[in-house]
């Protein structure tokens, strides 16, 4: 085995650790951020939570990239198994495409039926979300500089990041305003 395997080995395990502190993380609070967005009727909470429902699928496919991604090569496969991990970041930055077009969709039609929220709570539960993503951000990058899938799952934690940030904006807005 080369230098260059073992280290690509050890990145993978990495990798795998990186993911797994991300998708636990995003779980957690995907779970949170649903049921407060319920809770107070705000569609910025309820579309953040969705969009962490992706990213719980995205960052679970990463994962499972990762992991295959450590097989060996073999006859057929020379370069190993690293191409499963491109395509899961290509899968994944799809995914993102798709999540702003169904948020958007979302968003118009609550221009024209305006429903109550609950500020306050949903500026609370939107300061977690983004220390949740930050978090698992912070976890991600330090492995993403040298791996285009967890670069893809990266990007997926920071857009939600943005999305907590908007949801404390939209929250802060609505405190201000009514």
């Amino acid at each position: 085995m080369t230098h260059g395997h073992e280290h690509h080995r050890h990145h993978g395990l990495s990798a795998v650790q990186s993911l797994s502190w991300a998708l636990g993380l995003t779980a957690v609070f995907f779970i949170v951020e649903l049921v407060g967005g319920w809770w107070t009727g705000s569609l910025a909470l309820i579309s953040d939570a969705l969009h962490m429902g992706f990213d719980l699928t995205a960052l679970g496919l990463g994962l499972f990239a990762a992991q295959v991604g450590r097989r060996p090569a073999d006859p057929k496969r020379t370069f190993g198994y690293q191409r499963v991990e491109v395509l899961a970041a290509l899968l994944n930055g799809v995914t993102l495409i798709l999540i702003t077009g169904i948020i958007l969709r979302e968003a118009y039609a609550r221009y024209f039926a305006p429903q109550d929220i609950k500020a306050k709570e949903m500026v609370v539960i939107a300061v977690i979300g983004l220390l949740s993503n930050l978090a698992a951000g912070a976890v991600l990058y330090r492995s993403s500089r040298d791996n285009i899938n967890l670069r893809g799952a990266f990007l997926h934690v920071l857009s939600d990041a943005l999305g907590s940030l908007g949801a404390v904006v939209a929250g802060v807005i609505v405190m201000e305003t009514g």
